[in-house]
């Protein structure tokens, strides 16, 4: 079977109005722009002469016209540093980005599925877009396809003998091992990601190597080293403010896996600060929650509950909202607050419910307090939770408004 999807892609306008019926909702601001932008591109493909570089050029520069001289300085996330941020194809492929960290997948398909077809598909850059879009399969939910993609990246990284496709298609492989549950797999291409990416000194993607160490050592219950190995992914990010927020959000959760609570608040208190995009707020309050109730802090453990009540009534990812309900409801039950941690328990329920997420409708319907872990305080990394409580201090805010756009 082809890689290639046998389906014609959908328009711009098409894939926006997917991504609102699953929101039950648009996703903010920007969002008339990204469809003309995409528009634009989906064009470029049909243009002959001269004016396919003229719609590509303009294109490029209403999407730049969307952030900050940071992030395009900084460009995609893993991109190493050779990558020419100031081409019209990296600017686009970064908006692409920015549409699927927002959550609107099938927009973000759209504006890749138009560069795809104005680049020659033997070329590093349509590698990249690959890579991009193997990623996309998989949130949707098509692990084959992704699968697929990435072994197609694979043969590509081989004809145009890229070492930096090589390891993007690794990133995907580990991708693939960490959905279907394969974790000795996982454990296996992540130590392989980090040699290579690390001796060709393409740091950002050393950091997906850790990432997936770090993952491999919590499915074993290893929650040490997978503190370790989050912290090298963590500083490999360095730049990156959402990823490195997102890296900190799940050291916080690994610090309370660990039994030191206070490092774990101290870590996602600085995510919360931040008013990050909700998938990852969400995993910070739901920490925030659980840490407080470990340390006995009533008020703090009602502030993280009604923060996330207040949420429930937004446009938000149903798995990440019924994640932290549940995660409330868990907490208040730690402090005897039962009959306040039923209600939130049977919200998370019943979202998860209706989403289908049959892990948490399990969780929810154990209404015992969770397990605590026993851990060496011993062996808790101290030089990393030093390194998290330097980090610059914060205020929580009053409410939490998490970024949707």
């Amino acid at each position: 079977m082809s890689y290639q999807s046998t389906s014609i892609p959908m328009s711009a306008a098409q894939a926006y109005r997917k991504d609102v019926e699953k929101r039950k909702g648009p996703v903010g601001k920007d969002d008339g722009a990204w469809i003309a932008i995409s528009t634009m591109v989906g064009q470029v493909s049909s243009a002959r002469g001269s004016d396919r570089r003229r719609i590509l050029d303009e294109a490029a520069g209403m999407a730049a016209e969307l952030f900050d001289a940071s992030d395009l300085a900084y460009g995609c996330a893993f991109d190493p540093a050779f990558v020419d941020r100031s081409s019209s194809i990296a600017i686009l492929r970064l908006l692409a980005e920015r549409v699927e960290d927002r959550g609107s997948l099938n927009l973000a398909m759209s504006v890749l599925d138009g560069l795809r077809g104005v680049l020659p598909p033997k070329s590093r850059n349509a590698g990249r877009i690959l890579a991009q879009r193997g990623r996309l399969a998989w949130k949707m939910g098509n692990a084959d396809l992704a699968l697929a993609r990435y072994r197609h990246l694979q043969r590509i990284s081989h004809d145009v003998r890229s070492s930096e496709l090589t390891v993007r298609s690794w990133v995907g492989f580990a991708a693939i091992a960490q959905i279907r549950g394969n974790y000795p797999s996982l454990r296996i291409w992540g130590p392989k990601i980090v040699e290579r990416a690390e001796r060709l000194r393409m740091v950002r993607l050393a950091s997906a190597g850790h990432q997936a160490m770090m993952l491999g050592y919590v499915a074993a219950q290893e929650f040490i080293e997978a503190i370790r190995s989050g912290w090298q992914a963590y500083r490999c990010r360095d730049g990156d403010r959402f990823g490195q927020l997102e890296m900190l959000a799940n050291l916080g959760r690994l610090f309370t896996l660990a039994g030191d609570h206070e490092t774990a608040r101290s870590a996602v208190s600085r995510v919360l600060a931040a008013q990050p995009v909700f998938r990852i707020g969400a995993s910070a309050l739901g920490t925030y929650a659980l840490a407080s109730a470990a340390l006995l802090d009533a008020p703090a453990v009602h502030w993280a509950a009604e923060q996330s009540s207040q949420l429930c009534d937004r446009p938000y990812e149903d798995y990440a909202m019924s994640s932290v309900l549940l995660d409330c409801a868990n907490a208040l039950d730690t402090i005897d607050e039962t009959a306040y941690a039923s209600v939130l328990r049977a919200r998370g329920s019943t979202i998860a419910q209706y989403a289908g997420y049959h892990e948490l409708v399990m969780t929810s319907s154990d209404t015992s307090r969770p397990a605590k872990i026993a851990a060496d305080r011993a062996k808790v990394p101290s030089d990393v939770a030093r390194e998290i409580d330097a980090l610059p201090t914060v205020d929580l805010p009053e409410h939490l408004d998490l970024v949707t756009v």
